[in-house]
């Protein structure tokens, strides 16, 4: 993993705008040429240029400063321009304009590791001086490449005595010795080096490791850093005004105005709710108030990673100014002692070495974003104010190792990390304010997929290379929450990473001269160790992921049972978010930003609905296709018998996404002494001081308002008369109401339930005329009502054949008018395919699934690789299939078809490799080109030919794009990796048609071997077959026999089906093969003279005979 960045740099942002000529002219110029003897009306003309320009490196970006040109009244400065331009890549150009106050300013959005040239202009109102000479600058991270550790997983079982020691099958690979390092939990091991080696040389004793059958996976322990420029804090001490990241009109939703807070910040501020900060540490803020847990420093400091910190004088050894790893080392006493330890205190991070900078305070800062005080008169307001935070320290003055940030991860989210104490409070949500340029590794991986399991959300920084996310881990891990950068204005900010892999987008800031387009918050006044309390402004998707963490903290109090995947759903929906400024987050469409700006939604996976007395309606999400519902009728009002309780009914109702359905709750009825009134939706009323009128229906309706709507109905109970209980609502018949004796010593049933077929119509109780008696219940047919003195009785409950999984229950015995209510909970369902298993075969690799049934899932891509740590091959089915043969490492997408003359013609998008005579298997182009071709003529590097006997296809495009690939050529005994993951349409989102699940997870392996066949020919009889040793998988490949050939016309029969499929088998197990036979043929008789004897018999196993002499 190459070296990550911290996610935020507090400093003015360049706009992206690439230059064909990055040195311009001047975009004006003086109408003449101004000399040393130019009068007065002679001016105005373009200003000097400026002098003394220098730039700096830093992390993903580059700090410049210059001296102020000449200047007087006619040339009076407006501002700065400079250019930024790739020598390396032409099309890496941008431009930032800075105040003309400004002589230094910070461009951002930089790749660590390329050259750049610098050039900058002044302006005044006139236009723009000449460019300075070109400076070059080589952003860096300050990581010199070397490699002291790797970071091992070990199969399930092998003994943690074996496991650093033995199952690398020798201690020393390369003439480097291994010795035993430390555990990291979730079966994540170190295995330290005995001198440190280069990433090459690490990669290549990892590959060696990975051979052995013990060792799942092995990788270089590599360094993550992270980087931030603070800007001077304002004298103001109203914060409020500089939060437009919470109030601002491209904000989280938090407030209309600074002094207008909605309805949906105060719903939920994250009681109750943990958030793990894995980052620098932490300083102790006022604005913090008592809401810090116990955290613990993950930092190691292992003697090989020594370094300079400040500048070395010429001459002088660098090593005698080598300081620790860990920079606690200032301050033991304080920050704790070197290595892992229990105090997550920041003891600063500054450098006075590239990239030079003062101490970040960057865990501080995200920490703030995330749950500084509200209400406590002094500083900012946090996204989740309410929330518990806990520091974790993974990174120091010179990054953080990314075993260091396994275990963090680990910890924070309550796994077992060995020789640490178990974490009392684990996260819910962990934030991952970090980036680094590559892939997703294994170890980083298996701590997410840990954490996952165990319920905890994840949210990654994209990175702020103004780069494709997928290039970018941890953003680009599996599982999880991909953050990018918005800016003030509702658009990209220059820096962010960008692609489909972006989940969404928060406030992250691009800064101007003066920083207020930043995002302010919480700091520390120390340019090196800690001083007293500070506010800053930052910006990077450091600061968007922190908002996202925030707004999950508060979906996590609403909805404490829900899982990471439906808390995502909740959170990413089209309309939980804010959509960009325009039709997309930037100027070119293909730089995406997830479906919009992160608001801090109230939403919940429950959705409970109270009487209103009103109609009320609630939009179906998208992507959700059904839901569950409880509605509880109404109960029936007190009489001078008692009252009795509306019904429950519960059941799934199948929904479709986008539709609306209109929700009816039940009113309680009055009781005697309150007037007698039925309640709302269908309640009869009742008479006199001891008649109570009946409960109102819960019901939901679909398609319309109309009472035939109704799909799902709780009937209320009908109303207590003077002497006699309400009857209960319920299924199939609401219970009678009664009428008792004046002793209540006997009863009689004095009126009738409603049924499934009688009762009040339209769902009406009846209204009672007699005296002191009560009316019927609501529901599908209407209690009736009671005699005089009797009580009315319960509705009936319904439930439509669109609902599944029906209860019908009784409510307890009432003793008030309780009003009902009705609740909807949403499942998200899990887009990403299950039980994905591979199996090897000769030259091939059986791949099957179980896909996930939803109609919007169009087809599946499959990533797969030689090595799980680079599995960056993918094959894109685009079908909703649930199995696939691998059969080459070389398989093609076709995008373009054509068929002349019996001779088809496919296009592949990349050079396809193959020779005449060729066997290729194509799929998903449509008929008639699917299936196996053998190639004649090879045109071109990226079209191929073949014989095909069809009518002509006119040449068109294949969209979406088919597969071809070389019939089993896979290599023999070579070992494959993969994982899928689903594509779907969901137009709320910008990936529109080509959205992704996640990937399955665990990555599943197969091995190519030598295999053996066995052919199974008629016999007329069941042939037994015995599974031999060490088999789990089997290759079938079946056909069904032909059919008889008819008499007089000697037309022949249909051909057998053809089935082909892997089924897993147990070794020592006895199948049985039934081939079947062809069907019986009818001798052709055209000489009726003829006496032969007709055959039209059925085939063995299962075929029907013929029934005349022309039939087969």
């Amino acid at each position: 993993m190459e070296t990550p960045s911290p996610s935020s740099s507090p400093s003015a942002s360049p706009s992206s705008s690439p230059s064909a000529s990055p040195w311009s002219s001047p975009s004006a110029s003086p109408s003449a040429t101004p000399s040393a003897t130019a009068s007065e009306s002679a001016g105005p003309w373009c200003p000097q240029t400026p002098t003394g320009l220098t730039a700096v490196p830093g992390d993903n970006s580059a700090v410049l400063a210059w001296d102020l040109p000449l200047e007087d009244e006619a040339t009076a400065l407006t501002g700065y321009e400079a250019t930024v331009y790739s020598i390396e890549d032409p099309a890496d150009t941008q431009k930032a304009t800075f105040a003309a106050s400004a002589l230094a300013a910070t461009i951002t959005g930089l790749r660590n590791g390329r050259v750049y040239q610098v050039v900058l202009k002044a302006q005044n109102a006139v236009g723009l001086s000449a460019p300075t000479e070109a400076v070059e600058v080589r952003p860096t991270n300050g990581i010199d490449g070397e490699v002291s550790r790797l970071v091992v997983e070990y199969e399930t079982g092998v003994a943690s005595v074996e496991a650093p020691l033995v199952a690398t099958g020798s201690d020393v690979i390369d003439e480097v010795g291994l010795e035993p390092g430390k555990a990291l939990g979730d079966g994540l091991m170190t295995v330290e080096l005995t001198e440190p080696v280069s990433i090459a040389d690490a990669e290549a004793i990892a590959e060696v490791l990975t051979a052995d059958p013990r060792i799942v996976s092995a990788e270089p322990d590599q360094v993550v850093t992270t980087a931030s420029f603070p800007e001077t804090s304002p004298n103001d001490a109203q914060f409020a005004g500089q939060q437009w990241n919470l109030w601002g009109t491209y904000g989280i939703g938090a407030a209309e105005t600074p002094n207008d807070m909605t309805t949906a910040y105060s719903t939920a501020q994250g009681a109750g709710v943990r958030v793990a900060v894995i980052d620098t540490g932490i300083t102790r803020h006022e604005d913090f108030g008592n809401r810090l847990l116990p955290g613990y420093d993950f930092v190691s400091s292992y003697p090989e990673l020594k370094s300079s910190r400040e500048a070395v004088p010429i001459g002088s050894d660098p090593a005698t100014n080598a300081v620790s790893f860990d920079g606690d080392y200032v301050a033991t006493d304080t920050y704790g002692e070197l290595g892992w330890d229990n105090n997550p205190a920041d003891p600063g991070d500054w450098r006075g070495v590239a990239p030079v900078r003062n101490s970040s305070w960057h865990g501080t800062n995200i920490a703030g974003i995330i749950g500084a005080e509200a209400n406590n008169s002094i500083g900012i307001v946090g996204v989740a104010p309410k929330v518990e935070i806990q520091p974790i320290r993974a990174l120091s003055w010179r990054g953080g190792l990314l075993s260091d940030v396994a275990a963090s991860i680990t910890w924070a989210s309550g796994g077992v990390v060995p020789e640490v104490a178990e974490n009392p409070t684990p996260a819910n949500v962990i934030n991952l304010s970090f980036s680094t340029e590559g892939m997703c590794t294994p170890a980083l991986q298996t701590a997410i997929d840990g954490a996952l399991s165990r319920g905890v959300t994840v949210v990654a920084a994209a990175g702020n290379a103004n780069d494709d996310v997928s290039k970018y881990a941890p953003a680009n891990c599996d599982g999880v929450i991909s953050v990018g950068a918005s800016d003030r204005n509702g658009k990209r900010a220059g820096y962010s990473n960008f692609g489909i892999g972006i989940d969404i987008s928060a406030p992250g800031g691009d800064a101007n001269g003066d920083g207020s387009a930043g995002v302010f918050t919480l700091s520390n006044t120390g340019a090196q160790a800690p001083l007293i309390d500070g506010y800053a402004y930052t910006q990077g998707t450091s600061v968007s992921a922190a908002h996202v963490t925030g707004a999950l903290a508060r979906l996590v109090e609403l909805n404490p049972e829900s899982t990471p995947s439906e808390l995502s759903f909740i959170l990413t929906g089209a309309g939980n978010v804010k959509h960009f400024a325009q039709d997309s987050c930037d100027i070119d469409p293909l730089k995406t930003c997830g479906p919009g700006i992160v608001q801090i939604a109230s939403n919940t996976m429950t959705n409970t609905f109270n009487y209103t007395g009103a109609v009320q309606t609630w939009t179906v999400p998208a992507g959700i296709t059904s839901v569950y519902v409880e509605a509880l009728g109404a109960n029936g009002g007190l009489g001078g018998g008692g009252s009795r309780g509306g019904a429950r009914v519960q059941g799934t109702l199948a929904v479709t996404p986008g539709e609306t359905l209109s929700i009816y709750v039940g009113g309680g009825g009055g009781a005697g002494s309150a007037g007698a009134a039925g309640g709302w939706n269908g309640g009869g009323n009742g008479q006199g001081t001891y008649g109570a009128g009946g409960g109102g229906a819960t019901d939901i309706r679909q398609g319309g308002t109309a009472v035939v709507n109704r799909v799902i109905i709780a009937g209320g109970a009908g109303g207590g008369g003077f002497y006699g209980g309400g009857g209960a609502a319920g299924f199939p018949s609401g219970s009678a109401g009664v009428l008792c004796s004046s002793t209540w010593t006997s009863c009689v049933n004095n009126s009738s339930g409603g049924t499934q077929s009688a009762g009040g119509t339209n769902g009406v109780g009846a209204n009672t005329s007699g005296s002191n008696a009560g009316g019927g219940g609501g529901g599908y047919f209407g209690g009736g009502a009671g005699a005089t003195n009797a009580a009315g009785a319960g509705g009936s409950s319904y439930s439509s054949n669109a609902v599944t999984s029906v209860t019908h229950t009784a409510q307890a015995n009432a003793t008030n008018s309780a009003h009902g209510s009705l609740t909807i909970t949403t499942t998200v369902p899990s887009l990403t395919p299950t039980d994905l298993t591979a199996a090897g075969f000769t030259r091939s690799v059986d791949l099957s699934w179980t896909p996930w049934s939803f109609d919007a899932v169009t087809g599946y891509r499959i990533k797969w690789g030689t090595d799980p740590a680079s599995m960056t091959n993918q094959i894109d089915v685009n079908s909703p299939a649930s199995t696939f043969r691998h059969q080459s490492q070389n398989v093609l997408a076709i995008t373009n078809k054509a068929l002349t003359s019996n001779v088809a013609t496919l296009t592949t998008s990349t050079a396809h490799g193959l020779a005449v005579g060729d066997v290729v298997v194509v799929e998903g182009v449509g008929s008639p080109f699917n299936g196996t071709v053998t190639v004649t003529t090879v045109p071109t590097s990226t079209t191929f030919k073949f014989a095909l006997t069809s009518v002509n296809v006119t040449s068109s495009a294949v969209n979406p794009t088919g597969i071809a690939q070389k019939q089993l050529s896979l290599p023999v005994g070579t070992t494959f990796y993969y994982k899928i993951a689903a594509r779907y349409t969901d137009t709320a989102q910008s990936c529109n048609a080509s959205c992704f699940s996640a990937y399955t997870s665990p990555v599943v392996s197969a091995a190519t071997v030598f295999a053996n066949g066995t052919i199974f020919e008629y016999t007329g009889a069941p042939v037994a077959y015995t599974v031999p040793d060490g088999v789990s998988w089997l290759q079938v490949d079946s056909q069904g026999g032909q059919g008889g050939t008819a008499g007089t016309n000697g037309y022949s029969g249909g051909l057998g089906g053809r089935a082909r499929a892997t089924i897993p088998v147990t070794a020592g197990e006895t199948l049985f093969v039934y081939v079947g036979g062809s069907g019986g043929g009818v001798t052709r008789t055209y000489d009726t003279s003829l006496t032969l004897p007709f055959t039209y018999s059925s085939g063995w196993n299962g075929g029907g005979t013929g029934n005349n002499t022309n039939a087969g």
